[in-house]
């Protein structure tokens, strides 16, 4: 500065205008993005956390039940679903429940309906072997009507199931237990 006072010609002021609006647009998208970024890596961490913390837990118990419990209260941290029942196979192939769980408010009943399920039969179905994701849309025609059934019986009848989510867990020769979880339409 020599001491000057400076003065800005206006025809200059409005030069770097259209370069400078297109810079601020730039840093906008870029912040936007990093926020992005931030929340994704957020979501990832938290994930990460608490499968840990399932893992710490379910080794410290031999009780299958227990673990499927950890299982269920995990698949509701981790996803959006309400109401689940963990099923393992039985010798002749069959699934028998043998853990349930709701999130709060779409419990009904759901310890007594776990004690009772004790004595339910158990259902024969044709479960995938591969994780089955099916939207409300498709609920009630992707996934085996006996499950649909089966979280009727524990739960509470609904009109028309929301999202659902079919788990297989298997040895290499059969099928060992299944995970059901589901949203309730609303």
């Amino acid at each position: 500065m020599d001491g000057k006072p400076h003065t800005t010609d206006p025809s200059e002021a409005g030069a770097g205008a259209p370069e400078l609006h297109a810079q601020i647009a730039r840093l906008v998208r870029a912040e936007q993005k990093l926020y992005l970024s931030q929340r994704a890596l957020a979501l990832q961490l938290r994930r990460v956390d608490a499968l840990n913390r399932f893992a710490l837990a379910a080794g410290a118990t031999q009780e299958p039940r227990q673990i499927f419990e950890l299982a269920i209260d995990l698949c509701f941290e981790l996803f959006p679903y309400e109401q689940a029942v963990a099923l393992v196979a039985t010798d002749d192939g069959a699934f028998r429940a043998c853990a349930i769980g709701a999130v709060a408010g779409r419990e009904h009943d759901a310890a007594k309906h776990l004690a009772a399920s004790q004595s339910l039969d158990a259902i024969v179905v044709d479960a995938p072997d591969t994780p089955l994701l099916a939207t409300r849309e498709r609920a009630a025609a992707v996934v085996p009507p006996q499950l649909i059934a089966l979280l009727d019986r524990l739960f509470c009848p609904v009109d028309e199931p929301g999202a659902m989510l079919v788990l297989p867990l298997s040895s290499h020769t059969r099928r060992r237990s299944l995970l059901v979880a589901r949203r309730v339409a609303s």
